[in-house]
């Protein structure tokens, strides 16, 4: 192998965690990784985001894992600690305002599509009014509703974009349906 390829990544709500379909995927695009480059794939489920998770990477690193990947939000201040603690192995998380040294970060350019789906939904409005749902108020997010009022403004600039935001925990299609409802 070319080297051990690990994934760290937690389970906020373990009965609900497997089901995702975002999760799913984002385990499955490492695994294929891992594979393609013929690396080795290790899991460590439920790992806090505290110092408490140090004992899963402590076991990863003593695996020979030389890279480590969060496959969802969180991670990054440990990730800074571990990062300090082993400077022979890379750290991957998608908090993109964590990255030093070997501690680095891989996600998409989401905003770019927002953008894009801005202009659409500008172009495409029969009211001027236009909904915007979204997971969790984080900086993340709130870069992808500016990016999409970037792009309803461009097209359409009497247009306005009503926003609405659910927790994790309140993620189900039949809450983004009571929240487009109000809009």
């Amino acid at each position: 192998t070319l080297f051990p390829y690990t994934t760290l990544f937690r389970s906020i709500l373990p009965e609900r965690q497997s089901l995702e379909p975002w999760y799913r995927i984002a385990c499955q695009g490492l695994a294929d990784a891992s594979d393609d480059m013929g690396a080795e794939y290790l899991i460590e489920a439920d790992v806090p985001d505290s110092p408490a998770g140090m004992e899963a990477i402590d076991r990863l690193h003593a695996q020979g894992a030389n890279i480590i990947v969060s496959a969802t939000y969180g991670y990054g201040d440990l990730f800074q600690t571990a990062g300090q603690k082993y400077l022979d192995t890379n750290f991957y998380t998608i908090i993109p305002s964590h990255y030093t040294g070997n501690v680095r970060t891989y996600f998409v350019r989401i905003y770019q599509l927002r953008y894009l789906q801005g202009i659409l939904a500008g172009l495409k409005t029969k009211t001027g009014q236009i909904g915007f749902i979204s997971y969790d108020l984080v900086p993340d997010n709130l870069q992808e509703l500016n990016a999409f009022a970037l792009g309803v403004r461009r097209v359409n600039p009497d247009a306005h974009v009503l926003a609405a935001f659910q927790t994790l925990a309140e993620g189900t299609d039949e809450n983004a349906c009571r929240l487009a409802a109000r809009m």
